[in-house]
């Protein structure tokens, strides 16, 4: 059925989310991939400023729902080869915030060894253009005795890796016990830039709807309960899912009233502050000024005919059925 309004359940656990573009630089180079996640062009993050811009973002978010706790997701570009992401990750988990990284799994096994401990969940992503798959198993094994771990399986339209990316999957089923993992088609309009990739062929297209993502939930570790829900027309209501949206092609909120900015932030790889990834309204600053940061205190009305981000997904919206 067609969507008509996201949310959250406020009597259930909430997170503020401050979805993290920590930087530009990446250790691949996908075919699929925008260039501004790529480009290695920015400065690497000064953490000066970083203490007094945590603070501003618990005051925004509490003022807005003191019940909030603060969910980070670092992404890039490739945020683990940041200089001094060891200790950007301490410096946020004795503030009480909750991390997750989404990463390719490039760094090295010792290297997950050490750090998957300090993050609620690891999304890594599979891409089959640059990735050992023997490596990457062996990875995936060792972040699994730490915490939730998920792997985004892109599926490369390439026919000499598509067949490999669907292979990945059986592999994690066999050889993992606690991974889930999802099947993402390439976005040939991700972010702000189409993509130049092929489309699909008929033939894929009937094996992508005859895949299975696997969910393979465990409460062996502590995790983020997902708390968000969608109504449809009908009036029905059921859990998110923001990949099913998205493969499904349920994301033109065009017109629709936004919360992004009063639930979750965008920080991009130059530091600025938007509401979402998609930058919807104006900047609201930087974190390396954060007192001068001005704090979005209303919806948008959402101007794009798409919503590629999960976490932008998950901010509540409302269509106007009237």
């Amino acid at each position: 059925m067609e969507p008509i309004k996201i949310y959250r359940n406020r009597s259930e656990p909430s997170y503020f989310v401050v979805d993290w573009m920590l930087h530009d630089r990446c250790t691949y180079n996908c075919s699929y991939c925008p260039p501004a996640n790529k480009s290695g062009t920015d400065s690497w993050l000064d953490l000066k400023k970083l203490d007094e811009f945590c603070t501003a973002v618990e005051q925004h978010a509490h003022s807005i729902d003191p019940k909030f706790q603060i969910h980070v997701l670092f992404t890039g570009g490739e945020p683990t080869v940041w200089k001094d992401f060891d200790k950007l990750i301490k410096r946020i988990t004795d503030r009480g915030w909750f991390i997750t990284v989404n990463s390719n799994g490039s760094r090295t096994s010792r290297w997950w060894d050490e750090y998957a401990k300090n993050f609620i969940q690891i999304l890594l992503s599979y891409h089959t253009e640059s990735v050992n798959d023997d490596e990457f198993i062996e990875k995936i094994k060792i972040c699994e005795k730490y915490t939730n771990t998920s792997i985004n399986i892109m599926l490369n339209p390439d026919p000499k890796y598509f067949s490999r990316a669907i292979e990945i999957g059986n592999r994690i089923r066999r050889e993992t016990k606690y991974v889930s993992f999802t099947y993402h088609k390439i976005q040939h309009t991700f972010g702000l830039q189409e993509i130049s990739v092929p489309h699909y062929t008929p033939e894929q297209i009937n094996v992508i709807n005859s895949l299975d993502n696997y969910p393979n939930l465990s409460d062996r570790y502590p995790y983020l309960p997902n708390n968000f829900y969608v109504q449809s027309a009908d009036l029905s209501v059921k859990q998110l899912d923001a990949i099913e949206l998205i493969n499904a092609g349920q994301i033109n909120f065009k017109g629709w009233q936004c919360y992004a900015g009063l639930e979750s932030i965008f920080v991009d790889s130059r530091g600025d502050i938007f509401r979402a990834t998609c930058r919807a309204g104006e900047s609201m600053g930087s974190i390396l000024n954060p007192a001068d940061i001005v704090w979005t205190k209303n919806s948008i009305e959402c101007p794009h005919t798409w919503c590629r981000c999960v976490t932008d997904i998950r901010n509540t919206k409302v269509k106007d059925v009237l």
